[in-house]
């Protein structure tokens, strides 16, 4: 429609570290926190000790700017503590692994995180992980409601990553054929109101924070 919005996610789930999926993750939100709250605390200028202290308040508070519960107060004090010990020691590791173990690594714990996210409450964290690490009792009705994403899960893997969009603005490139990437994004819109209407209650995520 002729308008230009910054991009506010960057391939995330392609990073090698846990540092550089929050660097193409919710680009603007990062770039709020690290403007308005980091760097008036004091950023990296005021030695290791209280680079420290900044970060773990920074991701406290971004913890707390999704919601007023313990998860999500964890969920910011997790992640803080995992990119102080990525600038601190494991970032040197991370470089010398074979690109695919640290992708594995970053994989990982950012799932762990969002299970973290995602509970309704701090005390269900435990028995999610449980369940995951196959201790659970069965596939509770909740669980069994998410299976119907299980069709998505390749074509969201495959558009994850940069090749689909390099793919089509080849074919972009090629006046003749520019009309195939219109109809595909159409199709994407399509299956995703579609998906989005046939819901019976589908609210919108910060709705609830």
């Amino acid at each position: 429609f002729g308008f230009h919005f910054l991009e506010n996610f960057n391939y995330p789930y392609v990073a090698r570290s846990v540092s550089d999926f929050w660097r193409r993750w919710h680009i603007s939100l990062s770039s709020f926190f690290r403007d308005y709250i980091y760097i008036p605390l004091g950023g990296n200028r005021a030695g290791p000790a209280r680079q420290v202290v900044n970060v773990l308040i920074v991701w406290s508070l971004t913890g707390l700017w999704h919601g007023a519960a313990w998860n999500f107060v964890l969920w910011g004090t997790y992640f803080g503590v995992i990119l102080v010990l990525e600038k601190a020691l494991l970032q040197r590791v991370l470089n010398g692994l074979p690109a695919v173990l640290a992708w594995a690594y970053m994989t990982v714990v950012i799932l762990g995180g969002w299970v973290i996210f995602r509970v309704e409450s701090a005390a269900a964290i435990p028995g999610w992980f449980r369940a995951l690490a196959g201790g659970g009792e069965g596939l509770s009705a909740h669980q069994l409601e998410v299976l119907w994403v299980a069709p998505l899960l390749l074509p969201a893997l495959l558009f994850a990553t940069p090749w689909p969009r390099r793919m089509l603005g080849r074919v972009q490139a090629a006046p003749r054929f520019a009309w195939i990437a219109d109809v595909l994004h159409l199709a994407i819109l399509g299956a995703s109101l579609g998906g989005l209407i046939s819901e019976t209650f589908n609210p919108f995520i910060y709705f609830r924070f």
